[in-house]
């Protein structure tokens, strides 16, 4: 039995499929297999997969109609027969010691979960210097070596992390045992649940100042980077997020933090939209009719252009479609 488990979905990448097999090939740890799940590709990513299983026996290909991503991984899980879970996204690729020192570390802490950092390689034209953005979470203030346990009783602590499911090691009891899964409903960010949900599972969570991980953000193609209806989904996602938290007798704790993040993707996301989507969104989000504590909303902001939001949806809930459009007609979507 290999010791790490690495799950890759795979759909449509012949481009930066290559790139990302060669990335995980070249690890300087080698106890590994690595689960391609060929999710129903239409181009030559299926041929590029046959292609590397040859040359390397560790890679496993399992094939499946096309599903959303969150199937996907769950066949990888369901799959994973390492001490440890990792997941990549196939049009992504990490450094050569990433798996060898997230070994290291969650054996050396015995963590359950370990996060680190990552670098977002960010594909608009329009930016420079920008292009190359190193992302750190920062939950621990000071400089320190290795890693630091993270209290998830403190739920303030929830704030810090991003919740993509690549960027940190999984003990595979835990996911199992625990029955963590992605929500396979959600065609589009489903990241969001599983991250939910693995922090409130998980007493024995660490995190690593370091970034291995280069994630290609806004890639032409990708799900992230479609603007159309797939986004409404959004909606029910906090729906389900404030379940969850409810369950876990959090909501009345976080209660002003979901709303102030619900607001920002809410705007986010209409905001790169186009017509006929965009109002269709708009309109959606002003039947919510959901009401806020503003000045609650303002302490839960971190950065402090993220205001903007708070401002914007303060308009949208006052005003009609071509007003607000009118209104925020200068805003520049940073996140495009």
């Amino acid at each position: 039995m290999h010791q790490v488990s690495i799950i890759i979905p795979v759909y449509n990448v012949e481009k930066y499929l290559s790139r990302c097999l060669d990335s995980v090939l070249s690890q300087t740890y080698k106890d590994f297999e690595v689960i391609c799940i060929n999710d129903g590709c239409t181009d030559n990513s299926a041929k590029i997969l046959e292609q590397y299983q040859k040359m390397d026996d560790r890679i496993i290909i399992i094939n499946t109609p096309h599903n959303t991503a969150a199937m996907t991984r769950n066949i990888g899980i369901d799959a994973a027969k390492g001490k440890y879970t990792m997941f990549i996204d196939s049009d992504d690729y990490i450094a050569s010691i990433m798996v060898e020192k997230m070994v290291e570390q969650i054996e050396k802490t015995q963590a359950e979960v370990l996060v680190t950092d990552y670098v977002s390689l960010n594909f608009r034209k329009d930016l420079v210097d920008g292009k190359y953005y190193r992302y750190f979470q920062s939950p621990v203030e000071g400089m320190f070596e290795g890693s630091v346990f993270i209290d998830t009783n403190d739920i303030r602590n929830y704030l810090w992390f991003t919740v993509t499911c690549w960027n940190k090691i999984y003990l595979t009891e835990f996911l199992k045992s625990k029955n963590i899964k992605f929500p396979s409903e959600f065609p589009i960010f489903e990241d969001w649940l599983f991250w939910v949900d693995v922090f409130f599972n998980t007493e024995n969570l660490y995190y690593y100042r370091k970034c291995y991980y280069y994630y290609r953000r806004r890639r032409k193609g990708s799900l992230m980077s479609k603007k159309d209806e797939t986004v409404y989904w959004i909606i029910p996602l906090y729906k389900e997020a404030r379940r969850i938290f409810k369950k876990n007798n959090k909501y009345e704790e976080m209660k002003y933090y979901l709303d102030y993040v619900m607001i920002r993707d809410f705007l986010k996301q209409l905001f790169l939209l186009e017509q006929p989507q965009k109002e269709q969104f708009f309109y959606m989000i002003k039947d919510l009719n959901y009401e806020v504590d503003y000045k609650k909303l303002e302490e839960q902001v971190f950065i402090e252009e993220n205001k903007e939001y708070i401002k914007y949806y303060k308009i949208l809930t006052e005003n009609n479609f071509e007003d607000f459009e009118e209104k925020t007609k200068d805003h520049v979507p940073l996140d495009a």
